[in-house]
C-alpha cells in the first residue's frame, strides 16, 4: 500500500477474516498485499449502537478518512472475488 493516498483519490481497501482457518488478507485495490494467521480468537461484537471505523479511541491512531461504501459478508470472499469487487 501506498506511504500516502492522494487527497481525493478513491480506493478498494478489503480484508477477508476466515474465522475457520484463522486467518486475515488485506487487499489494496484488489490486489492482496499481505496475509497472516491469527493466534487468538477474535470476536466480533453484535452491537446497536454506532461502529468506530478508521479510528480507536486514542486520537493518536486516528486515520482521517471517508467511506464512501461499506461491505460487510457473512462469507468468506476469494481473491477473485475481491478483485472483480475493486473493478
Amino acid at each position: 500500500m501506498p506511504q500516502g493516498i492522494p487527497v481525493g483519490t478513491w480506493v478498494h481497501v478489503a480484508v477477508v477474516h476466515d474465522y475457520v482457518a484463522k486467518t486475515l488478507a488485506l487487499y489494496y485495490d484488489g490486489t492482496m498485499l499481505t496475509t497472516g494467521s491469527i493466534v487468538t480468537e477474535a470476536v466480533v461484537p453484535v452491537v446497536e449502537e454506532p461502529s468506530m471505523w478508521g479510528s480507536s479511541l486514542s486520537a493518536a491512531t486516528h486515520v482521517p478518512v471517508s467511506l464512501d461504501n461499506l461491505q460487510i459478508y457473512t462469507g468468506v470472499l476469494t481473491a477473485k472475488q475481491i478483485h472483480k469487487l475493486a473493478d
